[in-house]
């Protein structure tokens, strides 16, 4: 299989998140395009021509957003997604994740060993002594390494998942189903969720706890409604 280069695709809402984002590519990533699509007019993207700034939906969607992002990178290229909560911790985060995917050819995603909040316990501690752990669970998506063939062969997210939740586990099933392997490393680490900023991620931010509450159960509503009860245990 052909390493393909890589595009990193950001939602953003927020300014001081973003310059969070921004402040840890430049100094981790300073030489990989990336893809912001911003829910707010309140903020730019730095003026360098690696930096490409789409404007989302109104009203909000998760996945709608997505995938304006997704389809605004060339389409050669594998999609590094993150939200803005994200920070970088070491050099060359995204090259590392793309030679770490290829090891494998049958790895459609892969995601980062997650320092802070995800809900696939796999993503906080995957095996540190192997480059690779398996998920039979579904990835969640605060930021993952998504190579083009995925995309090629079962398409983007689903935007009736246009909240929080649910979006990460139909693609999972999706691409698991497609014959595609989910995998973590230990080897790159990327943090998610923030402090001293207001609630700790974009999404408590915004909505809150019991926002977040209420539009998880609308999406898992959704989800067993498409699936019945197939699922990533």
């Amino acid at each position: 299989m052909p390493v393909n280069p890589v595009t990193i695709v950001v939602l953003s809402k927020y300014a001081d998140f973003f310059h969070g984002f921004r402040d840890s590519m430049t100094s981790f990533a300073p030489s990989v395009p990336c893809i912001v699509v911003r829910d707010e007019f309140n903020f730019d993207c730095p003026e360098e021509e690696r930096w490409t700034l789409v404007q989302g939906r109104d009203p909000f969607s998760m996945a709608g957003n997505c995938n304006i992002g997704w389809k605004a990178a060339p389409s050669s290229h594998d999609i590094l997604y993150c939200g803005d909560d994200v920070r970088f911790l070491a050099p060359d985060t995204a090259e590392r994740l793309r030679d770490l995917a290829y090891s494998d050819p049958l790895i459609g995603i892969l995601s980062p060993r997650i320092s802070g909040g995800v809900g696939n316990p796999l993503q906080y501690t995957p095996d540190p002594y192997n480059d690779l752990t398996y998920s039979k669970m579904y990835l969640c998506f605060p930021c993952v390494y998504i190579k083009r063939a995925v995309i090629d062969t079962i398409g983007y997210l689903d935007e009736q998942f246009s909240q929080y939740g649910w979006d990460d586990v139909d693609y999972s099933l999706r691409t698991k189903n497609a014959g595609f392997r989910l995998a973590v490393t230990s080897r790159v680490v990327v943090h998610h969720g923030l402090d001293g900023i207001g609630a700790n991620c974009t999404f408590l931010r915004s909505i809150g706890r019991e926002g977040v509450n209420i539009q998880d159960g609308h999406n898992r509503e959704l989800f067993y409604k498409k699936w019945g009860h197939a699922s990533l245990e």
